[in-house]
C-alpha cells in the first residue's frame, strides 16, 4: 500500500494547524525578482544618490556664498561701485557693514575713509581711527593712520588754494586728534604763509 495515504497518516502530515484542503496547495515562496524589478531599485537608488549628492552641493555652495569672506568681499565690492558712482552715503554704509562682518579688515577702514571724506564728514575719521585702534593690528592701524593722515593732508591743502581758513582749521582740528605732529607742521606751514 504504497501509493494510497490513510486517513490518520493525512492528519498527521498535516499538522494540527493545517486544514485538510490546504494539504495539496504549494506553500508560497518568495518571488525571484524580474528584470523589471532590479531596473526600477536601481533607478530609485541612483535617484535617492543624485537627491543626496545636489542637497550636498547646494548646502556646500550656501555655505560658501555666506562666509565672512565672502560677505565682506561683496560688501567692499558694492562700496566701491557707490564711490565710483559718486554714492558716498550708500559706500560708507556699504563699508560699514564690512567693518561689522570683520573689525580687523583694514581695507574697509581704508574704504570707509574716502567714502567719509566723500560724503564731507572728514570729522568721522576720529571716530574711525578710534575704533581702528581696537581692532587693527598695529601695522595695519599705522598704515590706516597715515592713509588718514595724508587724506586730511589733501584736504587741508585744497581749502588753502580755495581759501577757505575756516575749512582749514576744522581739518587741522580734525588731524590734531589723529596726528598732532602733522597738525603742527601744517599748522606752522599755514602761520608762514
Amino acid at each position: 500500500m504504497v501509493g494510497t495515504v490513510r486517513k490518520d497518516e493525512e492528519a498527521s502530515v498535516s499538522g494540527p494547524d493545517v486544514r485538510k484542503e490546504d494539504i495539496g496547495e504549494k506553500a508560497e515562496k518568495p518571488q525571484k525578482s524580474s528584470p523589471g524589478n532590479r531596473a526600477g531599485t536601481l533607478i530609485y537608488a541612483a535617484v535617492c544618490l543624485l537627491i543626496g549628492l545636489l542637497a550636498l552641493i547646494l548646502t556646500l555652495v550656501y555655505v560658501h556664498l555666506n562666509s565672512p569672506e565672502k560677505r565682506i568681499e561683496y560688501r567692499l565690492t558694492e562700496g566701491f561701485e557707490y564711490l565710483k558712482s559718486h554714492d558716498c552715503n550708500k559706500a560708507a554704509k556699504a563699508f560699514e557693514e564690512a567693518i561689522a562682518i570683520d573689525p580687523r579688515d583694514p581695507v574697509a577702514y581704508q574704504a570707509l575713509t574716502d567714502a567719509y571724506i566723500g560724503i564731507d564728514k572728514p570729522g568721522r575719521l576720529k571716530d574711525l581711527k578710534e575704533d581702528a585702534s581696537e581692532e587693527l593690528a598695529e601695522t595695519d592701524y599705522e598704515h590706516l593712520k597715515t592713509y588718514i593722515t595724508d587724506a586730511l593732508e589733501t584736504l587741508i591743502l585744497e581749502e588753502k588754494r580755495k581759501e577757505d581758513p575756516e575749512r582749514v582749521l576744522e581739518y587741522v582740528d580734525i588731524l590734531r586728534a589723529i596726528d598732532n605732529k602733522k597738525a603742527d607742521e601744517l599748522s606752522s606751514g599755514m602761520s608762514s604763509q
